[in-house]
C-alpha cells in the first residue's frame, strides 16, 4: 500500500517461492505525481528497500544518500505444534528491473556524505521542479 501513494499500479517487487514467481503490486488510483526524492542510508532496510527499489527502477523518484542495508529476504511465519511461530525465509526480493536487494542493498542515484542527504535532496528537488 505504501508504494501505491507514489506508483499508480504496476510491479513493486517479485520473489520466488517454491518455484513459483510471486508479484507484489501497487494499488491503482491514489498516486501522487509531483517530484519525488527518497532519502536512504545504511539503516534503510527490508520493506523500505523494496519500495525504494520500485520507485528507482520505475523512474518515479531520485534516490539520495548512502547505500541501503541490504535486507532482501522474504520471510513467512509458520505456526509450530507447540504454539510458537518460526519465521521461514522463502525467497529473496527483486526490484521491477530484477535487481536483488540482499547483501549489497541499493545504491543511491545521488551520493551524499553522512549528515548531508537532506541538503542534497533539496538541491535535487530544485532541479526537478517546485517542491510540494
Amino acid at each position: 500500500r505504501a508504494a501505491g501513494a507514489f506508483l499508480d499500479g504496476g510491479v513493486v517487487a517479485t520473489y520466488e517461492d517454491g518455484g513459483s514467481r510471486r508479484v507484489l503490486g501497487a494499488p491503482r488510483g491514489a498516486a501522487g505525481t509531483g517530484p519525488l526524492v527518497v532519502l536512504v542510508d545504511g539503516g534503510t532496510a527490508s520493506a523500505a528497500e523494496v519500495v525504494t527499489g520500485a520507485l528507482q527502477d520505475r523512474g518515479r523518484a531520485v534516490v539520495v544518500g548512502e547505500p541501503t542495508f541490504g535486507k532482501g529476504t522474504v520471510q513467512v511465519p509458520r505456526a509450530l505444534p507447540d504454539g510458537s511461530v518460526a519465521e521461514l525465509t522463502v525467497g529473496r526480493w527483486r526490484t521491477p528491473a530484477g535487481r536483488g536487494v540482499e547483501g549489497a542493498g541499493l545504491a543511491p542515484d545521488v551520493s551524499a556524505a553522512p549528515g548531508t542527504a537532506e541538503a542534497r535532496a533539496r538541491e535535487v528537488l530544485t532541479g526537478l521542479g517546485t517542491p510540494s
